[in-house]
């Protein structure tokens, strides 16, 4: 269907125009155009250890949670490790959502920690 070619040139359009990569010392950071509830837009790190690669929100998700005054309980961890479970992330031991994988893996591994942080 046309329609939905027509859609597809213009979503990547929209994506290509909103995704900020920025270089850092030994690593990336990807800002992505999805949201968190408070409106910010989220940014997720993506540092290179030869091969593989580590994504990562860098604690930012649950001090952003924790400066706004959501005390962060046992629950509430209970239920950010049960949704990092759901995109096949780890809630790291310093409360950072995580998530190691190859190269060929490295565009889907940023959307998932990326949906963590923004859930």
């Amino acid at each position: 269907m046309e329609r939905c070619s027509t859609l597809r040139t213009s979503i990547l359009s929209y994506l290509g125009d909103k995704v900020r990569v920025r270089e850092r010392e030994n690593s990336c950071v990807v800002t992505l155009p999805l949201e968190t509830a408070d409106k910010r837009r989220v940014s997720v790190i993506v540092e290179s250890m030869g091969s593989t690669f580590i994504v990562h929100d860098g604690g930012k998700t649950l001090a952003e949670l924790f400066c706004q005054g959501v005390p962060i309980t046992a629950s509430r961890l209970d239920s950010q490790e049960a949704l990092a479970r759901t995109y096949g992330v780890e809630l790291f031991k310093n409360k950072t959502f995580r998530k190691i994988c190859v190269s060929s893996d490295l565009e889907r591994a940023i959307f998932d920690v990326a949906q963590c942080s923004a859930s």
